[in-house]
């Protein structure tokens, strides 16, 4: 038996981001202990999350960050789902796909300012529309960034994302046994019919892990909501941030509470995801 098999060598690799997170989140823990320690009279206690959770600032900002996750994580997989669909007879050569991940190319901060340049008031698409007269002046133009309905923010992510679902979405059309399709056909299904019954099953385990890294990685972004988020609701990263750097040191306890307790619940959704993702794997090999 070999020292370091795959499943080894993996988590040996991953062993300086685990060793990371537990030391942040157990530093993040006991900073809220001893803000419950100087609150309560030296006696440990969770008045600091009971302060968290009396706080509509801090539930207005996670249901924020959950709706721009979410919707962004969806629209980036059906996109990308039905790209890689499409073009996978053409994205065989490395050339082809080169294209289709010219965005992944960009950090994500790049994609804000682009699309702060294309969507705002005073960016290109308004000053379209006022020069061929669809709007009188660029005042007139809906506000797409910066807003309080997190369009820029979804804007953003999408078009950052599409190429990274099709480059997880990609390989599994590549290798998919295309006689199911077939034999579906033959037998009347239309496009819709096959890919419910058919293509979804191979699909599903790696859309839902794409799907959660995507989550988890917009869930707790900084730098685009910062950028292009407006200053109410904000980003759960953001307020945050914003409470750790205020200057006023009694907000610093309830800012690591909070760090906490939506990495705990991002961690729980995700191993629940995995859980399951497990199963639908080996259920997809036994009936292989």
């Amino acid at each position: 038996m070999k020292l370091f098999s795959h499943n080894r060598a993996g988590l040996l690799w991953l062993l300086p981001v685990l060793l990371l997170l537990v030391g942040s989140v157990w530093y993040a823990l006991l900073q809220v202990l001893v803000g419950s320690l100087e609150g309560d009279g030296g006696q440990w206690s969770l008045s600091v999350y009971q302060a968290l959770a009396d706080n509509s600032r801090f539930w207005s900002s996670a249901f924020f960050s959950v709706y721009i996750a979410g919707i962004s994580t969806i629209i980036s997989l059906i996109l990308g789902i039905f790209i890689a669909r499409g073009l996978y007879h053409y994205l065989e050569d490395r050339y082809s796909r080169f294209l289709i991940w010219i965005p992944m190319v960009f950090p994500h901060f790049v994609g804000a300012y682009l699309v702060i340049l294309i969507f705002s008031q005073s960016g290109w698409l308004s000053t379209a529309a006022a020069s061929i007269g669809w709007i009188e002046t660029i005042a007139d133009f809906p506000i797409l960034t910066n807003d309080s309905r997190g369009i820029g923010l979804i804007l953003t992510y999408v078009w950052k994302e599409i190429p990274f679902v099709v480059l997880m979405m990609l390989p599994v059309y590549q290798e998919m046994n295309k006689e199911f399709a077939h034999a579906a056909a033959a037998l009347g299904a239309g496009p819709l019919q096959r890919f419910k019954d058919i293509e979804w099953a191979f699909l599903k385990p790696g859309a839902l892990e794409t799907g959660l890294i995507i989550f988890c990685f917009v869930f707790g972004a900084f730098e685009v909501p910062y950028l292009i988020g407006a200053s109410s609701p904000q980003m759960g990263a953001v307020l945050t941030y914003e409470w750790f750097y205020s200057g006023d040191w009694s907000r610093r306890p309830e800012a690591l509470a909070a760090m906490t307790l939506l990495t705990g619940t991002i961690l729980t959704a995700a191993g629940l995801v995995l859980w399951y993702v497990r199963k639908l794997r080996s259920r997809l090999g036994g009936g292989a």
